[in-house]
């Protein structure tokens, strides 16, 4: 369901009250950019933080269009679930700036955003700043509102005293026109009021003559100062109502006025309201809150909804977000989890055959085929006999997405990502109950782990940030990894089984080079995995110097003591030394790695520098970007 200004009001009290007895909700968020221009470049070797730091500009600055939110229901505790999609446009009510980044406003074009509801229709919102604040001033309109009809109730009786005392508080806030022609304007209405009083049978309310604002307030003065059993009100952008009232009546408008000050609040404090109800969800009965890569999602989520600047510090803007939302899963962590899982286990699947899913719709059409995942470990041997099979249908009125193609609506990747999220947890649970005995009933795995692209560092929400090393696709794990391999694309071509290259490896049990296929030349290879495993730090650093020494290349590592010396990485606080020039073990493999391809004749080139560039080497190994080693 699109939810917009227009239906906010009707259809959010419903969410709201659904979003109480949700198993959990799976979000995903459409925006107007995701990095900045002057954004660096990411490399493998550097910590979270300074991820963090080139990153964090971009929720601070781009805007959220959608949000999508996508809430399940289990059924009587079987394996089937009720999902209710909402897909909700939003735009500032703060005065936040709109940046656009015509990357990313090009693709949501493709994809079919519709740009006009999001700027004509789309539900306010503030962040917790803002809303404190216009909550105050509703306070004190309401508490005036109050206090002015009680005083309207005591001043009807016309004591002169009571008069006289309204007179003189206000006498240095008096406006005195000295226009003849307002000076008769507001005889004119005054005239008026009195013979609307004296017609005791006529209409109990009397629209005075359009004026300015100036005239306004002239009027308003003078009908509390001559008239205080009167109430007044605005009617259009240019005229007052004069309304006779009656005690009750009075107190029942008043009633009125602080409900109708009540929901403009609630109108412009808009979507941050659910961000407010969904944390309470998730901190009073650890809900889960799941998302797909959501690093930005959060981060967006956080400077929209919370505070409009980011904590500098990686590590405070964690505990903010666990503050929130203490039970995270990431559905491209928890794959890459499944992934290595099937690996280790080394369990038959057709995985290993064809093209890894990197996006979302892939994941989503991977999982739900129970074919794509060994009959004897999972269950089921036909589309239909999948032992984990989950019944996963839309809640009445909310079908939109029932045929797909909804591909980079918020909603839809939202409902792609609950079902990943399902998916993925049953394999996983299959994995530790049937092959490694464990108990899992009631446990959710990977959670609080968010997926990092290219980095030897793996996000915990939870705690301390893991080393996890990487696979082939730079795709972080659960735990230190027992094997490293650093991916390099060959750029140029070259035949690299029969290169020079090979003779600076060593293939082994615990050192390998593989390649994939790059075409019709079974030889020229498109990619080649340097892989090293690691057993016990003494054990795999001693035998990775006694290879350096045997082959003879290398010696700049020949001195190292630890894995932090191997790696070129001296922890999550320290700046690592990575791809500099010289020698040294303080470079470790990095280092080591970019002196064989800089020293190999034909198997990679240091590109030329151009005006602008920094002084780090770069070797031009791939074939769309430049890869840092």
């Amino acid at each position: 369901m699109d939810l917009t200004h227009a239906n906010w009001a009707l259809e959010s009290p419903k969410l709201l009250e659904l979003l109480k007895t949700a198993s959990f909700v799976a979000i995903d968020e459409e925006m107007t950019g995701i990095s900045t221009p002057d954004q660096q470049r990411i490399h493998v070797e550097e910590t979270l933080q300074q991820r963090y730091d080139k990153i964090r500009a971009a929720p601070e600055t781009y805007s959220i269009i959608q949000v999508g939110i996508c809430l399940y229901h289990k059924v009587n505790g079987d394996d089937k679930y009720v999902a209710t999609p909402y897909n909700i446009y939003t735009f500032p009510n703060n005065g936040r700036d709109i940046s656009l980044s015509m990357g990313s406003i090009k693709f949501l074009k493709i994809n079919n955003m519709d740009f006009g509801c999001w700027i004509s229709s789309g539900v306010t919102f503030e962040n917790s700043a803002g809303e404190a604040k216009l909550t105050q001033e509703y306070e004190k309109f309401a508490k005036k509102i109050t206090e002015d009809v009680e005083a309207n109730i005591k001043d009807k009786s016309n004591n002169s005293k009571s008069k006289s005392k309204s007179k003189n508080s206000n006498s240095n806030k008096l406006v005195v026109p000295e226009r003849e022609s307002d000076v008769l304007f507001v005889a004119r209405s005054l005239a008026s009021i009195r013979v609307f009083l004296d017609q005791s049978s006529s209409s109990n309310s009397l629209t005075l003559e359009p004026c300015n604002s100036f005239l306004r307030r002239i009027l308003y003065q003078e009908i509390e100062s001559n008239f205080p059993g009167l109430s007044t009100e605005k009617r259009g952008n240019d005229r007052i109502a004069v309304l006779r009232l009656n005690d009750n009546e009075k107190r029942a408008r008043a009633d009125s006025l602080k409900r109708e000050g009540l929901a403009k609040l609630e109108a412009a404090v808009g979507v941050r309201k659910l961000f407010t109800a969904l944390s309470i969800e998730c901190k009073s009965r650890s809900m889960p809150i799941v998302c797909h890569n959501g690093t930005m999602d959060l981060l967006f989520l956080m400077s929209h909804f919370h505070s409009a600047a980011l904590p500098q510090d990686w590590e405070r803007a964690k505990e903010e977000i666990n503050s929130f939302f203490p039970v995270v899963a990431d559905t491209k962590y928890l794959h890459s989890l499944l992934e290595s899982e099937i690996q280790e286990m080394k369990i038959a699947n057709s995985y290993a055959q064809q093209r890894h899913p990197n996006n979302l719709i892939d994941l989503y059409t991977y999982l739900q085929n129970p074919l794509n995942f060994d009959s004897q470990t999972f269950g089921g041997d036909d589309e239909d006999g999948d032992d984990n099979a989950i019944d996963i249908v839309f809640a009445d009125g909310f079908n939109k997405y029932k045929q797909g193609g909804f591909e980079h609506e918020a909603a839809f990747d939202a409902y792609l990502t609950g079902n990943c999220f399902l998916f993925l947890q049953a394999k996983l649970r299959t994995i530790e109950t049937n092959l490694k005995g464990g108990n899992t009933s009631n446990m959710l795995l990977g959670i609080n782990r968010l997926y990092t692209y290219m980095m030897l560092w793996s996000t915990n929400l939870a705690g301390d940030d893991v080393f996890v090393g990487c696979d082939r696709n730079l795709v972080v794990r659960s735990e230190l990894r027992k094997t490293i391999r650093i991916e390099v694309k060959n750029g140029n071509r070259i035949n690299m089984k029969n290169s020079d290259f090979t003779k600076h490896l060593w293939a082994g049990a615990a050192y390998a080079t593989k390649w994939t296929s790059g075409g019709v030349n079974a030889n020229v290879m498109d990619v080649f995995l340097i892989s090293f495993a690691l057993r016990s730090e003494e054990e795999e650093i001693a035998g990775f110097v006694e290879r350096l020494k045997e082959g003879e290349h290398g010696s700049d590592l020949a001195e190292v003591k630890s894995y932090g010396e191997f790696l070129g990485v001296g922890g999550p606080e320290k700046k690592q030394n990575v791809g500099g020039g010289g020698g040294g073990g303080g470079e470790g493999v990095f280092g080591w790695l970019k002196g064989i391809l800089m020293g190999v004749g034909g198997a990679a080139k240091k590109r030329k520098r151009n005006v602008g560039d920094d002084d780090e080497d770069v070797i031009a190994i791939g074939n769309k970007k430049r890869v840092r080693i």
